[in-house]
């Protein structure tokens, strides 16, 4: 009926209540530092992965905190080894591409994703970088709060 409120849709509403958490989290003085507010997502979403894969549970387990794990599955999951270009759009690279195509950015806005992935492995495991992902990007710019602590300190609002 027309004077009955428009149900929104159950995704695009969590997807809100978690960007305002997410915000609320990283908001320091009146602003966000862009590198907090995409690290601490990032996290989340890395965090998701290796629940849904289910090799392990990323709350419960013998791994050291910190450690990092590399898995064919959760690979598979995040770009199913495949270009940028060629990653599926069931893929976080491939919806994470498109949903950033239709907002205006182009091919050459994107990282080499063979560069990103072997940048990581090279720079993984240094004992100073505990809690932080290797970086690409120049320190100044790399995030104030480890993306970790990020993540754990917002697992009650995403498992809401």
């Amino acid at each position: 009926m027309f004077w009955k409120r428009k149900q929104r849709d159950p995704i695009e509403t969590c997807a809100d209540a978690l960007y305002l958490a997410l915000k609320r989290s990283v908001t320091q003085g009146g602003r966000i530092r862009v590198e907090e507010l995409i690290s601490a997502a990032a996290a989340i979403v890395g965090e998701a992965a290796i629940a849904k894969v289910g090799e392990f549970d990323p709350r419960r387990h013998d791994f050291p905190p910190g450690a990092r794990v590399f898995s064919i599955r959760i690979n598979t999951l995040i770009c199913d080894d495949k270009s940028l270009q060629e990653a599926p759009t069931d893929s976080i690279v491939g919806d994470l591409r498109d949903r950033l195509r239709s907002c205006g950015f182009a091919q050459s806005d994107f990282p080499n994703l063979d560069d990103v992935f072997k940048h990581f492995a090279a720079n993984t495991g240094k004992k100073e970088d505990w809690g932080r992902v290797p970086l690409s990007i120049h320190d100044d710019h790399h995030p104030f709060m480890q993306p970790m602590r990020a993540a754990y300190e917002l697992r009650a609002i995403v498992d809401s």
